[in-house]
């Protein structure tokens, strides 16, 4: 295989015993220690090391403690619960404008950027502005608008600002000239 050598295998043994390249007893590469020592080397430590750790007695532990009955944090539950509904909420009506399937999931790059979004101060609003700015641009201008759940959502606060910031097109009116 290092070679890409695909006809006999014997043929090729016996063409790099004949040309010095390998030695014949033992079967091994010419001269491999004196040109490549430093694998030897490495080996060697390797070996040494790993005899000395399995030498050391292991460390004493302290013995497990375990409670008797664990009572979980009913706020830390109710902060993890409150967290994925947003979340969810989220990427579904944002999955709405790209034809996801309902039972689709979303990747873990997606749920941890919708999940910095929810934090955000407001965001129901913001994603209203979005979703009403992406609806209302033409068909012509859609390649300039994300391309997926992930490019909203990852660039939040750079789509948000293209939302607010888009002026209406003048509406064209004929004049003396032709069109104005």
């Amino acid at each position: 295989m290092l070679v890409a050598y695909t006809g006999d295998a014997k043929a090729l043994l016996e063409a790099l015993l004949d040309a010095g390249f390998m030695d014949d007893d033992p079967l091994r590469i010419h001269h491999w220690e004196k040109h490549n020592g430093y694998h030897v080397s490495y080996a060697e430590r390797a070996k040494r090391a790993a005899l000395a750790r399995w030498a050391k007695p292991p460390s004493p532990t302290p013995p497990l403690k375990v409670p008797d009955k664990i009572v979980p944090d009913p706020s830390i539950a109710s902060r993890i619960a409150s967290s994925i509904e947003p979340v969810a909420v989220l990427l579904s009506s944002l999955g709405e404008l790209y034809n996801r399937k309902p039972g689709q999931h979303p990747t873990n790059t997606e749920e941890r950027a919708a999940a910095d979004v929810v934090r955000r101060q407001g965001w129901e609003s913001e994603l209203q502005s979005i979703l009403r700015w992406m609806k209302a641009t033409k068909a012509e201008d859609r390649k300039f608008l994300p391309q997926s759940v992930w490019g909203i959502v990852g660039e939040w606060q750079k789509n948000l600002d293209r939302a607010h910031t888009t002026k209406a097109v003048p509406e064209r009116r004929f004049g003396v000239r032709g069109i104005l």
